[in-house]
């Protein structure tokens, strides 16, 4: 059980990718594009912090999934861990399209996005892009 959850976690982190995983050699390109996204520090790790940065699940599922992908326990998630997560992520999903998240995950994150706006730490285009992102995957 902890494992779907953990799988769910991921894959709501990496809608990107699995989206992509439909498509013939799309993969690694969108496994790198979504791991330089993640890792913002660009030091070739994501750390916990630059996870739940980008995660619209709640924190418990979301450490869950990093602590499933960090493999070896270092705190950090390296390209090779990444890909091979949103891989096995992909599988278990049987390729599906991106997950839908209740109204109530969806505000929550819209508001969470907006405060990070106001306080400069995203920029308009990022915005712009999350709150999209954030409607496309809202339950209908």
């Amino acid at each position: 059980m902890k494992f779907i959850i953990s799988t769910l976690a991921l894959m709501a982190v990496c809608a990107t990718f699995v989206t992509a995983a439909d498509k013939p050699g799309a993969s690694d390109d969108a496994v790198k594009k979504a791991f330089i996204q993640l890792d913002r520090n660009h030091d070739g790790f994501i750390t916990l912090p630059e996870w739940r940065m980008s995660a619209m699940t709640d924190p418990t599922r979301t450490d869950a999934a990093f602590k499933a992908m960090d493999k070896g326990g270092r705190g950090k998630i390296s390209y090779e861990d990444f890909k091979a997560g949103t891989q096995a992520a992909a599988s278990a999903a049987g390729g599906a399209g991106k997950p839908k998240f209740t109204k109530a995950q969806v505000e929550r994150r819209l508001r969470e996005l907006e405060d990070l706006h106001k306080r400069g730490l995203i920029t308009d285009d990022m915005y712009e892009r999350k709150v999209a992102e954030c409607q496309t995957n809202a339950e209908k």
